[in-house]
């Protein structure tokens, strides 16, 4: 579809641009014929957010707590392990002794009963 352009169209965009153009000459010209009315830039002390010193603060603060605690955690977690292991390894040595025993007691009644 093709669309023609009427005079009064083309008439009405070229006023715009003329207004564009006439905008842009004069921010030109105002910049280059005023060099004091703009500022001086100056380096300024880099300006921090105090809330993101506040978040890496307690990060800092933070993360070497919850390591600790981990490990503090882990730690005893093995130690309570090691304790299970022993009470099954305990129990398990009470009942193979009270099987020998019980051995023992046979083969030497075996024998009392020879004699």
């Amino acid at each position: 579809m093709i669309i023609h352009k009427t005079p009064i169209a083309s008439a009405i965009q070229s006023r715009k641009m003329q207004k564009i153009y006439s905008f842009i000459e004069d921010r030109v010209m105002s910049h280059e014929t005023e060099p004091s009315a703009s500022p001086q830039l100056q380096p300024s002390k880099p300006q921090f957010n105090k809330v993101a010193i506040a978040i890496i603060t307690a990060l800092i603060v933070t993360i070497p707590i919850a390591v600790t605690r981990a490990i503090y955690f882990v730690n005893s977690e093995r130690q309570r392990d090691i304790q299970a292991w022993q009470i099954r390894l305990g129990i398990i040595a009470d009942s193979r002794t009270t099987a020998v025993n019980e051995w023992v007691e046979q083969n030497f009644s075996h024998m009392r009963e020879l004699v």
